[in-house]
C-alpha cells in the first residue's frame, strides 16, 4: 500500500461477510498507489501499468462474490453477474482509452473509484440486505 489514503469504503457501504469488505479495500489500495505513482510521474502513468492488476483484483473479487452468493442461493445471482460483466467491461474501455491517448491521470482513476464505489453502493449493498433478512448478519 502507499502513502495516500485518498480511496477509502464508507463505513455505511460495509458488507461485513466473508471477506468482501477487505476485497473491496484491496481494489482501493490499487488506487490509492496509482495516486501515489501519479505524484512521482507529473499527474500521467503509462496506461500499462495500472489496469492489468486493477482488472484481476475486480475479476478476482467478482469470482469470489458470486461463488458465495451461489452458495447462499442469493435471489439477485443473475442480476449481480450482469452487472460485473458491465462494471468488467466499464473497465475495459476506460483501459483502451487510455491505451489511445498514451497515460493514465487523476481523472481516470477517479473513474475507476467510481466504478468500485457503484459496484459496491449499487449492487453489493443489495446482497447486504438479503444477508440481513436471511439472519445471517
Amino acid at each position: 500500500m502507499g502513502y495516500s489514503r485518498h480511496f477509502a469504503l464508507p463505513e455505511a457501504a460495509r458488507i461485513q461477510y466473508n471477506a468482501l469488505d477487505e476485497q473491496h479495500e484491496s481494489l482501493l489500495d490499487e488506487l490509492n498507489d496509482y495516486l501515489d505513482m501519479l505524484r512521482g510521474n507529473a499527474g500521467r502513468l503509462p496506461a500499462d501499468q495500472c489496469f492489468d492488476r486493477l482488472s484481476d483484483k475486480m475479476h478476482s473479487h467478482f469470482l469470489h462474490e458470486e461463488e458465495i452468493m451461489a452458495g447462499l442461493r442469493y435471489h439477485g445471482l443473475d442480476w449481480h453477474i450482469g452487472h460485473h460483466r458491465e462494471s468488467m467491461a466499464r473497465l475495459q474501455s476506460l483501459r483502451s482509452q487510455c491505451i489511445d491517448k498514451g497515460y493514465i491521470d487523476i481523472d481516470d482513476i477517479n473513474d475507476c473509484f467510481s466504478q468500485v464505489i457503484d459496484d459496491v453502493l449499487r449492487a453489493d449493498l443489495q446482497f447486504k440486505t438479503f444477508l440481513h433478512v436471511r439472519g445471517i448478519l
